[in-house]
Order: C-alpha cells, then sequence, then structure tokens
C-alpha cells in the first residue's frame, strides 16, 4: 500500500521466490568499514542496473549471420576511406573489403565493422564530380 511504483513492481516480478528486507541497521566502533560497505553496496547496485538496462538493449537486437571471408582469391578494397556515422566517438579512416556475402570495414586502429549483404535495404550511388566527400 505504502509502496513506490518501483517497489511494486519488483514485489510483482519476484514475489513468489524472493524474500524483501526492508530495513537493516547496521553498526560498527569504526566508520571507515561502513563507509567502505556503503561505497561496495552502491557500486554493486550500479553494475546491476548497467547490466539490467544492456540485456534490455540487447533483446531488441536481431542476429546476425557472420560474414564469410574470401580466402583463395584476392579480395577486392577500398583504401583510405572514411565511415560515417563515426566510429568509437571521432574521425574513422580505413579499408572497405568486399566478401562473399559482406562488407568489412577495418579502421586504421584495428576496429572492424561487418555489413552483411542480406542486412541491407537500400544502396545508392552517388558518383564523385569534383567533390572531396560523397
Amino acid at each position: 500500500k505504502e509502496a513506490s511504483r518501483n517497489m511494486a513492481k519488483l514485489v510483482a516480478k519476484y514475489a513468489p521466490y524472493a524474500t524483501f528486507i526492508r530495513e537493516m541497521t547496521f553498526r560498527s566502533l569504526d566508520g571507515h568499514n561502513l563507509i567502505n560497505a556503503y561505497r561496495m553496496i552502491m557500486e554493486l547496485r550500479k553494475r546491476f542496473r548497467a547490466k539490467e538496462i544492456q540485456e534490455q538493449e540487447e533483446a531488441t537486437l536481431v542476429k546476425q549471420d557472420k560474414l564469410i571471408r574470401t580466402k583463395n582469391e584476392r579480395v577486392p578494397r577500398l583504401s583510405d576511406l572514411t565511415m560515417r556515422p563515426v566510429f568509437a566517438g571521432r574521425k574513422t579512416q580505413g579499408n572497405l573489403e568486399a566478401h562473399q556475402n559482406g562488407l568489412r570495414f577495418i579502421s586504421n586502429r584495428g576496429e572492424s565493422v561487418d555489413i552483411i549483404y542480406s542486412n541491407i535495404k537500400h544502396a545508392i550511388f552517388q558518383p564523385c564530380e569534383n567533390e572531396i566527400m560523397v
């Protein structure tokens, strides 16, 4: 009756197999122990919340096929490309390789992004006519 909405949701979700503690009291002769315990509890809560948020975000993701790399032939490659939107927060230059079932962008820092052909809905060709960026 007096519980917040979040608490009501928790009770509804975990009530069949959980025990809830409303209040706990701790005493110690050394205050540093309590401060350390408080910090550890808050860090644990923070990690738990981050894990829950990540699980919610990953629940909407679709499983993607693995990129099948071309091995015996020479791989078609475009070099010195800049990927947009930016990867890892700053301008990313690298090479774009065409493989059997998709494209792989490999940055100069070693990071890679795989784009599977079956995931591409629309492809637009824009010719480069006296322009630096297309």
